[in-house]
Order: structure tokens, then C-alpha cells, then sequence
């Protein structure tokens, strides 16, 4: 398997889901924590509907990656987002920070 990390072997292993079993990377860089997240598993996370989720994921207002189809949630947007909230001390609103962080 390709590891992504080209300064740590990827370590990986089998997660069942509510819905799905995925193969999860967990690398030494991020604490063991995965590199990406279901979006049930983000809704989950936030506290939030995985419909709402996908709805602000859809219209651009929260970040995540395609492929064919289906969405998966960089883990260290949480981890950003969350640092942001904490450093600032203020509110961070997904919308603004997918705005300001959009790749073309």
C-alpha cells in the first residue's frame, strides 16, 4: 500500500462504521489519529445531522474532499478549525473558513 506520509510509515487497519467497514491510515505525524473522516463520522463529531453536514458540504460551506461521488472530511479541518476557535477565542464559522481556504 502507498503510504502518504513520506516521513512515517502508514499504519493500517479495518473500522466498521454505522454504515460502512473502511480501511483508516493512521500515521505517526498525527498522533494515530485518521487522516480522513466519514462524513457520518464528522456529523457525529460536531454533534450535528450527517443531512445538515452534507447539505453545508454541498453548497460549499464546509470542507471536504470528492471523489466519484462520495466525501470524506480531512481530519485536520477539525483539528484547524478547533485551534482556530481556541487561539481566537471567538466563534469560527465553516463557511468563511472553507471560503478562505478553497483550492481551485
Amino acid at each position: 500500500m502507498h503510504a502518504w506520509s513520506s516521513t512515517a510509515p502508514a499504519q493500517h487497519f479495518q473500522a466498521t462504521t454505522r454504515r460502512h467497514q473502511v480501511t483508516i491510515s493512521r500515521t505517526a505525524e498525527n498522533g494515530g489519529t485518521p487522516r480522513f473522516r466519514s462524513v457520518p463520522d464528522t456529523a457525529e463529531v460536531l454533534g450535528m445531522s450527517e443531512v445538515t453536514l452534507y447539505r453545508a458540504i454541498r453548497e460549499g460551506q464546509f470542507p471536504a474532499i470528492k471523489v466519484r461521488g462520495r466525501y470524506v472530511v480531512p481530519s485536520r479541518v477539525l483539528d484547524d478549525m478547533e485551534s482556530a476557535a481556541i487561539t481566537s477565542g471567538a466563534v469560527v464559522d465553516a463557511a468563511e473558513y472553507t471560503t478562505g481556504n478553497r483550492v481551485a
